[in-house]
């Protein structure tokens, strides 16, 4: 929860307004919202959360409070489109830390390096 308010505080946007602007909206990801603290906030094609082994309505959890920690409700074709935009980053991120690095100059051009 702490990450949502330092990305409102440094970005001057809601969590959510963020998450849509700089993570979706790029991938193609239309289809999210997060969840409302009460059973009627629910979407149409959201779940219903019932109590099980929680003396409590799972509804009692306040999860605008929460949304950076939980509550995003996404579709699982948009779940998908999600992850594997996210596994093609990490895979090309750990490609990028493997390759050989050039040496640089003092005025910032790079140069390969020549060995003899």
């Amino acid at each position: 929860m702490f990450l949502g308010r330092v990305i409102e505080k440094v970005s001057g946007l809601k969590y959510i307004e963020f998450i849509q602007k700089y993570i979706m909206e790029p991938i193609g990801v239309k289809d999210f919202k997060l969840a409302g603290d009460y059973r009627k906030d629910r979407s149409a094609k959201e779940v219903t959360y019932y109590p099980l082994e929680f003396k409590s309505s799972p509804y009692s959890i306040k999860v605008g409070r929460s949304d950076s920690a939980f509550g995003l409700c996404i579709s699982p074709r948009e779940c998908v489109k999600f992850g594997y935009h996210w596994m093609r980053h990490a895979t090309a991120s750990a490609a990028e830390s493997t390759e050989p690095k050039q040496s640089s100059t003092t005025r910032g051009e790079t140069t390969n390096v020549q060995s003899s």
